[in-house]
């Protein structure tokens, strides 16, 4: 029994474990490694796949299922098998979609659905392309069948600050829409989001929700804020949502390496 078992830490991934682009500072490695030898459980929430995951994640230690595609899967990396899956199966997802194209005939959109990411506009940038890490199929919006993971709106900050109150207006019951990055507005299902991915995954391993622990820097992140038991965010998270815990070094310094020194102090004074 170490002094972090019975501990579970959730981090994100871009502008928090990770640095520039999927760069990893190893000291966010070395601290990772510390809290898994000493009884601690580690994994990722991400919204990305398990295709993309596998690939820019494999060099980070994890013992415990990831949280994908924003909370709506949990996967088995290890195993490579899918645990648990939430997919969004209502006709007003693409309803949206074509409401957006004809408002935003240069938005770029993205769809997610099973392991495979589909553009759905005639706009697809190759470089947005490669940093999902994840091959994209050109596709019509009504020849792709639900249900989906979700949709990726690309655009700059200040058209995406214009597109949420537009889709907001619609009142669509079963959909959400969050910033996950400030070029990336997700619509995703209303209940998928890494607090129910966090809770749920705290469930399946027998870990109070007191012992849980987030990390993350952005609005996707905030759901898993308002349900952990300890929250750490990076000196460059949103200043919007420093209230809801601790800020630590910025990502570029090693974020993990700062949580994991607190958790460490705080657990040997005990």
């Amino acid at each position: 029994m170490g002094k972090f078992s019975g501990y579970l830490m959730v981090s994100d991934l871009d502008k928090t474990f990770f640095a520039e682009g999927t760069d990893i500072p190893p000291r966010n490695i070395e601290a990772v490694k510390y809290f898994i030898e000493n009884g601690g459980k580690f994994t990722l929430a991400t919204g990305r796949g398990a295709v993309a995951a596998k690939i820019i994640a494999a060099d980070i230690p994890q013992n415990a299922p990831e949280i994908l595609f924003n909370g709506a899967m949990l996967y088995d990396m290890a195993k490579e098998e899918v645990i648990e899956q939430h997919g969004v199966n209502t006709p007003d997802m693409v309803s949206l979609m074509h409401a957006i194209i004809e408002k935003y005939p240069d938005m770029m959109l993205v769809v997610f659905k099973d392991d495979k990411m589909y553009c759905i506009s005639e706009k697809c940038d190759r470089r947005v392309v490669e940093a999902l890490k994840n091959p994209a199929v050109m596709i019509n919006v009504d020849d792709l069948p639900l249900p989906w993971f979700k949709v990726l709106c690309v655009e700059q900050d200040e058209v995406l600050r214009e597109l949420q109150p537009f889709v907001e207006s619609f009142g669509y019951p079963d959909l959400r829409f969050v910033r996950s990055t400030p070029i990336l507005l997700e619509v995703v299902g209303k209940d998928n989001n890494k607090g129910f991915g966090l809770t749920n995954l705290a469930s399946r391993l027998g870990i109070d929700m007191k012992n849980t622990i987030a990390v993350g820097d952005f609005f996707n992140d905030e759901p898993m804020f308002k349900v952990a038991g300890r929250v750490f965010l990076p000196e460059n998270a949103a200043e919007e949502l420093k209230h809801y815990g601790t800020v630590v070094c910025d990502h570029m310094q090693g974020t993990l390496g700062d949580v994991v020194n607190i958790l460490d102090r705080e657990l040997s004074c005990l």
